[in-house]
């Protein structure tokens, strides 16, 4: 049985407690409530980090900074519930039907059973077809 994976640092639990805040879909108040999560970040793990960041962004319009904190991001070092998020990232920057047809083609990579039920829920959404 593999273990999850836990938070080793106080900057690495405000990265999940973040990552959770941000999930799609966003409730109300999670960009407030997820500001100084992600600036208490310092020292998290890099990936981590960079894809916190990168949501963060993204859901706030800044796409500029979102793009750039998602290419120094290595969502393979990232734990799968991080990797989900990066993907929600990728596709709030999606601007036409082939990069949204990328995330979805990606999404169809992550291992599901990596994932909890409100994650599945969440991949699920993201592979589902243009409307």
């Amino acid at each position: 049985m593999k273990r999850p994976h836990l938070p080793a640092s106080r900057p690495e639990v405000d990265a999940h407690l973040a990552m959770d805040l941000l999930a799609e879909p966003l409730e109300p108040g999670a960009l407030a409530a997820a500001a100084p999560l992600v600036e208490s970040m310092a020292g998290a793990p890099a990936a981590e980090a960079a894809i916190v960041r990168a949501a963060y962004d993204s859901a706030r319009g800044e796409q500029a900074s979102a793009r750039a904190a998602l290419a120094s991001a290595d969502p393979a070092a990232a734990p799968p519930g991080f990797r989900l998020l990066a993907l929600e990232a990728r596709a709030r920057l999606a601007q036409d039907a082939a990069a949204r047809e990328e995330v979805r083609t990606a999404a169809r990579a992550l291992p599901r059973d990596a994932l909890g039920e409100q994650d599945a829920a969440r991949l699920d959404a993201l592979l589902a077809p243009e409307r």
